[in-house]
């Protein structure tokens, strides 16, 4: 399919040689995480309990390399990617990031193949990413991984049409971003304002309708919204046993009619400052009952594996464990405040973060260094995720991590 589209697309740039001209870019990086355990988490106890496997927070080592090639319309990026995680051996896996080919058509611009598309406003979260469904503010920036796909998409001056195919060979029963979907986006330029209406039709998840606005209110100032309605929402449920289980009580779910919801402000000066000010609503994040109870299940395990004898340790230290698959969400609470603070001059930049969440007052705190010169990034940062005791930040099997990168583009 690839192939045929390259031979309907219009014509590349030509090299002297006569051959369709090449661009290749990329980048090597080396990166060193180095967490520390949290022993208020269910996992350090858990292993405290002699639960086999290593360090609840384990070093890791990163070797990436990135390499994009552009060959007029066809597009492919891969990554080769090797780790050693604590004491374990080196491993490592290849992917292609993106592989597509894009032309036009009747008015149109098509691509089809592998595409990272992500949409919507946001910074910390994008209720309407319903695409690339990425998950954010992450530490690692590794590049992205596309979704299969057929895109096509109409401009003009003011207003903009794409319309997705995703995931059509996927298996009706795929969850989350890898469920076949079709998706639609419409964008228009109003004055100061930058409008967006959203909608998808998932094969399991039906309806999802959603739009955002970015407004330029003065030199220094922008203001954005994001609004998303799912009949459906993939997420992680959170159930909360009474007693010994024999399975973990966190499970890929569907739940019904869900809203999710973000309200933000940029702030920008003239000697680089930015400012970034976020509130959002998660619908499909666990409720603060559901949370509540998980706490009083962890005290209730933690005490129970106080008493008991040697030889009954083993089905409590798997409960203990299992708990902590409660925490792999997407935003751990429904209500979450951000406020980002960035500054770059002459080649350094620096920022610092905090996420809060009002229901517990837990919170995730970064800051992170960068340095470029010429073809070399260096960066160092930490991460520190605190709060009250029963907050559930508090209770993450990281209490805290910091990086050391070193990155060089070609």
């Amino acid at each position: 399919m690839l192939c045929s589209l390259v031979l309907l697309a219009p014509a590349p740039g030509r090299a002297e040689e006569g051959h369709p001209a090449v661009e290749v870019s990329g980048w090597l990086r080396f990166r060193l995480d180095d967490p520390h355990g949290q022993p208020n988490s269910t996992l350090y106890q858990a292993q405290q309990l002699g639960l086999p496997g290593g360090d609840a927070a384990p070093s890791l080592r990163t070797l990436n390399a990135d390499v994009k090639l552009v060959a007029g319309p066809v597009v492919a990026s891969a990554a080769l990617t090797q780790f050693k995680v604590g004491a374990d051996a080196w491993s490592s896996y290849a992917r292609f990031n993106e592989l597509n080919a894009s032309g036009a058509a009747l008015g149109w611009y098509y691509t089809v193949g592998r595409k990272i598309v992500s949409w919507d406003v946001g910074w910390g979260f994008r209720p309407n990413d319903l695409i690339q469904q990425e998950a954010r503010m992450l530490l690692t920036d590794n590049t992205l991984q596309g979704r299969p796909l057929l895109m096509v998409e109409k401009f003009d001056d003011d207003a903009a049409l794409s319309l997705v195919a995703v995931n059509p060979t996927r298996s009706a029963h795929s969850v989350g971003g890898d469920e076949p979907a079709l998706a639609g986006r419409y964008f228009r330029h109003q004055g100061a304002v930058d409008l967006y209406g959203f909608g998808r039709w998932g094969e399991r998840t039906h309806a999802s309708v959603g739009a955002s606005l970015s407004w330029v209110a003065t030199d220094s100032t922008e203001w954005h919204a994001s609004w998303n309605s799912a009949q459906a929402l993939d997420t992680l449920c959170v159930d909360v046993p009474s007693g010994l289980v024999g399975e973990t009580p966190a499970r890929d779910c569907t739940v019904g009619r869900r809203q999710r919801v973000l309200l933000g402000n940029t702030w920008s000066s003239a000697n680089n400052v930015n400012l970034i000010t976020e509130w959002w609503w998660d619908g499909g994040a666990p409720s603060p009952a559901t949370w509540r109870d998980w706490t009083a299940r962890n005290r209730l395990l933690a005490h129970m594996a106080s008493s008991a004898p040697v030889a009954g340790r083993a089905p409590l230290a798997g409960n203990l464990a299992w708990q902590s698959d409660a925490l792999l969400q997407t935003n751990l609470h429904r209500s979450n405040v951000l406020v980002s603070f960035n500054w770059g001059y002459d080649g350094y930049a620096i920022s610092v973060y905090q996420l809060w969440h009002p229901a517990d007052a837990g919170r995730i705190a970064t800051a992170t260094v960068g340095w470029s010169s010429g073809a070399w990034d260096w960066n160092v940062g930490a991460r520190w995720y605190g709060g009250p005791r029963t907050s559930v930040t508090a209770q993450l099997p990281t209490r805290d991590q910091v990086y050391f990168e070193s990155s060089w583009k070609f």
